[in-house]
Parts: C-alpha cells; structure tokens; sequence
C-alpha cells in the first residue's frame, strides 16, 4: 500500500508540476475597480480575467532589442543635440542681429550728435560774426587817405580846430 500510494503521489505531482511552472501573469479587475497583475489565479468571482503567457527568454532576441534600443537612443541623443545647435545658433544670429541693430542706432546717435555739434558751432560762429559786426559799427574805423581831423595849418576848414586845440574842441 505505501508503495502504491508513492506513485499515486508522484503521478499527482507530475501532473500538478506543470501547472504551478506555468508562470502566467494574471490580469484582473475587482468589483472596486481596481486593477491587479499576479502569478496566482485570482482567488473567487472576477468579472474580466486575462492570462498573458509567459514568454521564454532568448538571449539573442534581447540582445538585438537592446542594441536597437541603443540605437535608438544614440539616434536621440544625436536630434536632441542637433535641436541644441540650432537653438544655440539661432540664440547667435539673433543677438548679432541685435548687436548690429544697437550699433546701427549708435552710429544714427552719433552722426545726429556729430550734425548737431556743427550746427551749435556754425551757429556759434555766426553769433560772433553779428557780435563782432556791431562791435565794429560803434567803433572808429581809420582810413589812412582820410584825415583824422587834425590841421596843418595850411586847412582853410574852420570846423576841424587848430593845431592848438584838441580834437573835436572849439
């Protein structure tokens, strides 16, 4: 009987062995609504039940989606530092642009500075000539062909005064 019951026991084991191998993954949703993922069977009555099977690890399957998932990511990382120029190089022209726009405006400033400094000077200029022109009009001007109003004596004009008497006096 023991011997008996041994093999019933391997029998059952051998039969129940592949069962709990079966690695599936469980899938189900609860009356809460709340989502599980498990290895074991849901334990009762569930509405929505999905078993995902078990997929065998190949080594070089994962090895080629590793290497195309570096690819991949080199491929990324080669656009996301393409997208960085650009944006740096666009960054650079519009700050040239800028800079040549300041200095456009600078040299508008210095040329209306510049224009209105000669303006202020001919200005000036021309302010002193009127000044100087009625400095001279209150002044004496000497003509060396005119007398000064000084007689010789040998002048006949009366109005003029003598040798003796000053200028302008009579």
């Amino acid at each position: 009987m023991s011997k008996r019951l041994f093999t019933v026991s391997c029998l059952l084991g051998m039969l129940l062995i592949p069962v709990s191998l079966y690695a599936g993954l469980y899938y189900w949703t609860d009356e809460n609504g709340i989502k599980h993922f498990s290895t074991h069977a849901p334990a009762g009555e569930v509405d929505v039940i999905e078993v995902i099977p078990e997929v065998e690890y190949d080594e070089a399957a994962d090895e080629a989606r590793m290497q195309d998932y570096r690819e991949w990511r080199q491929n990324r990382r080669e656009q996301f530092l393409e997208e960085v120029r650009r944006a740096e190089a666009e960054e650079r022209a519009r700050i040239a642009a800028q800079k040549r726009r300041e200095e456009e405006r600078l040299r508008e400033r210095e040329s209306e500075a510049r224009l209105a400094r000669e303006k202020a000077e001919a200005e000036r200029a021309r302010q002193e000539r009127l000044y100087n022109d009625d400095k001279d009009d209150d002044t004496i001007r000497v003509n060396p062909a005119e007398p000064l109003g000084i007689s010789d004596g040998n002048d006949e004009d009366t109005t003029r005064g003598s040798p003796s008497e000053p200028l302008g006096i009579q």
